[in-house]
């Protein structure tokens, strides 16, 4: 039998002492945690206990947030839907309303009285729709497009202006998806005229074009251009390049080793050409994946001696930096324009105008109550009334500067068809008027085959007894404001200049060259000046415009106006009834919006819970065994501290 030596050390007390109360220590944190666990739900505490747990959470407690906020937004969408929904239900009744009025007061039968009495109602719709115009929602205007702080619709002499805006209240309906909240008064109550457009004034290419504003306003995407004259390349960084001039510049700046480039701005496009001496041929393409150069119109993969490069047609678009004396073929900047809206001409002074933005600034600030911008197609600018109830015109002050910015409302290429609200001219068969020059001889003018007001002022000037110099009288455009003008720069005779009716018809009449209700009318002086009034006012389309010219037809007993307001109630019920379809397709779009906007907040909850929340009855039970273990955790150090040298003997 072996005998082992009884080993002498030990650990001493303090020793197993300090070690139990480290376990007693850790038992109670653990504990603990559970307790806050148990007491707050939460399975995470700290973002140390699970940092990876913990990151997600953040993410997840961040799009929520977001969700959270895009049900306030749906919210207060729907309810701004509602808001005008009801109101709109209240503008359909009053439109219907209207309408009664106008068909009654058409009736022959009607007294004056009954009429006058009309016409009050008619007055108090117009101001009850203005209440309505001016609807406010929780602080804000309904109808006021994005100027919610605006009030839209103001009184002005005997009109209604509009000076709200066109651009719909937007609010956030998802992470990507912007959602259109009213809609502008301009648009539902047809608030403004129709455009007098500018068509397109082919601005010119320049070193200033932007490149943003090329290829009819898709702009070029600057990248690195490979230049080479079949020996040596060079490669050319368009990057940060923002106008044609900085294009050129980096060009003639790259050229390939030895050579030089010339490029030359066209009306249009730009022209790349290489110095001859050193033979070779030019040739220029993208580096690989752009498209600079292509979009630029230069692109040029295989060799051609050294033909300079024609480029295509870059198409520049207006824009607000637009150079006016980058409009083709110049314009008249001294005459300036005339606007008249409802009683009251305005003569725009725009010598002050460099720039497009200028020129929309002028024309806005005028006092005219114009709307003046850039056109949808970014080819020249148009101009509307925003006021409702007048007649609305752009004519000359003298020059021609209107005609030049293409914003005259009445040209030689109006159509007959446009004119008097669009109600056109009436020609009978035969002669329509009669021009009488001061030297006697009549002019029997059928304007039955014209088209446009120029085909009329054709058929004046070349009418057969009319092509001598001396005598002659000459038919154009007024130089001053709008309508026909008839001149006789040397009179021959002693008597007048007149326009008289032929055959009842009223064409002399819906030309402007008489005045309503009228058989003739004279001119004199020296020279013989015979000026008509416009034929083509425009007008706002819209409510407003049509209960004013319905109160004001019904006093004057206008049965021909009567039937054509009938006919423009129709129109604004119509352009009523899509605005509330839109509107109810847009609350359902909202509802739809808003239960995915709840599902997704349930399944962000649920996958926040499963990352952060506790599971209650896993801790009820790791509570249990950690109490167990903190109680013989106790029950142990104080069994050590009872021991006594007697319990080993």
């Amino acid at each position: 039998m072996s005998i082992y030596p009884i080993p002498t050390g030990r650990i001493s007390d303090v020793l197993v002492t300090r070690r139990m109360m480290n376990q007693l220590q850790n038992v109670q944190k653990r504990l603990l945690t559970v307790e806050q666990q148990l007491s707050t739900g939460r399975r995470i505490q700290l973002a140390s206990e699970d940092a990876s747990a913990a990151n997600r959470a953040v993410a997840l407690q961040r799009m929520l947030e977001t969700k959270t906020q895009l049900e306030t937004n749906l919210s207060t969408s729907q309810a701004f839907l509602d808001a005008t929904d009801g109101a709109l239900s209240s503008v359909a009744d009053l439109l219907n309303n209207a309408r009664g009025l106008a068909v009654r007061a058409a009736d022959s039968t009607t007294s004056e009285s009954e009429r006058n009495a009309m016409a009050l109602e008619v007055q108090a719709t117009l101001n009850q729709m203005l209440n309505i115009g001016n609807e406010q929602f929780r602080g804000r205007y309904l109808f006021a497009g994005s100027a919610t702080a605006t009030r839209p619709f103001d009184t002005y002499d005997n009109y209604v202006a509009y000076r709200g805006n066109n651009t719909a209240l937007r609010t956030y309906a998802n992470q990507e998806l912007l959602f259109d909240t009213n809609v502008p008064g301009q648009e539902l109550f047809g608030a403004v005229s129709s455009e007098v457009e500018g068509g397109d004034r082919n601005p010119a290419l320049t070193a200033h074009t932007r490149l943003a504003d090329l290829r009819g306003g898709l702009g070029i995407t600057p990248g690195t251009l490979v230049i080479s004259d079949g020996s040596h390349t060079s490669k050319v960084s368009l990057v940060g390049a923002e106008t044609v001039g900085d294009v050129v510049r980096r060009l003639e700046s790259n050229p390939p080793k030895g050579r030089e480039i010339h490029v030359t701005i066209g009306a249009c496009g730009l022209r790349v050409e290489m110095d001859a001496t050193g033979g070779g041929y030019i040739t220029i393409r993208d580096e690989q994946g752009g498209k600079t150069a292509a979009q630029l119109g230069i692109l040029r993969t295989t060799g051609r001696a050294v033909d300079p490069i024609e480029g295509s047609d870059l198409d520049p678009v207006l824009s607000a930096t637009t150079s006016l004396d980058d409009i083709l073929g110049g314009w008249d900047q001294d005459s300036g324009l005339r606007i008249t809206n409802g009683d009251e001409t305005h003569v725009i002074d725009l010598q002050a105008a460099e720039t497009i933005q200028d020129l929309l600034n002028i024309l806005n600030s005028s006092g005219a109550m114009v709307l003046a911008e850039i056109n949808a197609a970014r080819t020249g600018i148009c101009v509307r009334s925003r006021l409702s109830g007048g007649d609305f015109s752009i004519g000359e002050n003298g020059g021609t500067t209107a005609t030049d910015l293409g914003l005259r409302s009445l040209m030689q290429e109006t159509r007959l068809t446009a004119l008097n609200h669009r109600q056109g001219v009436t020609t009978v068969s035969g002669a329509d008027f009669t021009i009488r020059r001061t030297d006697g001889v009549e002019l029997a003018i059928d304007v039955s085959s014209a088209e446009t007001v120029g085909d009329v002022i054709d058929l004046i000037n070349n009418h057969p007894d009319n092509l001598d110099p001396a005598t002659a009288v000459t038919a154009g455009l007024r130089a001053v404001g709008n309508g026909l003008e008839l001149i006789e720069d040397h009179p021959a005779g002693s008597g007048q200049l007149s326009v008289s009716r032929a055959n009842l018809s009223l064409a002399a009449w819906d030309l402007g060259l008489l005045p309503r209700d009228a058989d003739v009318t004279t001119a004199g002086g020296t020279p013989v000046t015979l000026s008509g009034s416009d034929p083509n006012p425009l007008e706002t389309q819209g409510i407003f415009n049509t209960l004013i010219r319905l109160r004001d037809a019904i006093e004057r007993f206008d049965v021909t106006e009567l039937e054509r307001i009938t006919q423009m109630l129709d129109a604004d019920s119509e352009r009523l009834t899509f605005a509330r379809a839109e509107i109810g397709t847009r609350g359902q779009s909202l509802e739809a919006l808003t239960r995915r906007n709840e599902d997704e907040q349930v399944e962000l909850k649920s996958a926040l819970s499963a990352e952060i929340d506790m599971d209650l009855a896993q801790a009820a039970s790791d509570y249990a065994t950690r109490q167990a273990a903190y109680e013989a955790a106790i029950r142990s150090i104080a069994n050590l501290h009872s021991l006594s040298l007697l319990d080993f003997m």
